[in-house]
């Protein structure tokens, strides 16, 4: 039963004949793309080891997993290896990390914003004009397959609506005593934010070059 839910979900998003190929790469191909990226991280991040600390070594396994635990929850601080350790817990705090936590969540809205202008354009102006694109789309490249009288009828059918929706368009987000413990740690998730995040920088800096060409 889930899986014929989601093979529904998928044959949803799955790309139509009115639209063109710009089109179906901005919608389609790009949201998937990036949905791809989110899953990827959240399944590090909920699944996997997304950070791994150096701890002490009277540390068992379970205070050791505790301090992955809260290091993640309540966010690192980055320390060059040149700089001195700050004393102060304001400067610690003042120099915390806290962004990794939501790159999942940031990958998965971008994805959203790339598909939600389809399902305007499929939901809200079929609706409002009163016709379904689709149908009418699929009419036309049915009609290629069709004998002559076929074709003209079938065209002209088309036509009409295509009229009714010009004139339709006219008018209308330590239990005890407190011991401070400084453990290193490696943010692994930050290994694949690195390179989906340069991925995407390198996609919108070629889309940028293109565009500046295609102006000029």
């Amino acid at each position: 039963m889930l899986l014929y839910y989601l093979a529904a979900i998928f044959k949803g998003l799955h790309p139509r004949v009115d639209d063109d190929f710009v089109d179906k790469l901005n919608y389609h191909y790009t949201s998937a793309i990036i949905f791809a990226f989110a899953i990827i991280v959240s399944a590090k991040q909920y699944v996997g080891y997304p950070i791994q600390c150096w701890v002490p070594a009277q540390f068992t396994d379970a205070w050791e997993q505790y301090t992955e635990n809260y290091c993640w929850v309540e966010n690192t601080y980055y320390l060059p290896l040149t700089s001195a350790f700050p004393l102060e817990y304001g400067d610690r705090r003042a120099r915390q990390i806290s962004y990794y936590q939501w790159v999942p969540f940031v990958l998965a809205l971008e994805a959203l914003c790339f598909y939600i202008p389809c399902i305007m354009w499929r939901g809200l102006l079929h609706w409002h004009s009163g016709i379904n694109v689709q149908s009418l789309t699929q009419m036309a490249c049915d009609a290629r397959m069709m004998d002559a009288d076929a074709r003209a009828a079938t065209v002209q059918t088309i036509a009409g609506h295509m009229e009714d929706a010009l004139e339709i368009q006219r008018e209308v987000r330590v239990l005890g005593n407190v011991h401070h413990h400084t453990v290193q740690c490696v943010l692994m998730i930050n290994m694949f934010n690195e390179k989906i995040f340069l991925f995407l920088w390198s996609v919108q800096l070629f889309f940028e070059q293109l565009f500046s060409f295609w102006l000029g």
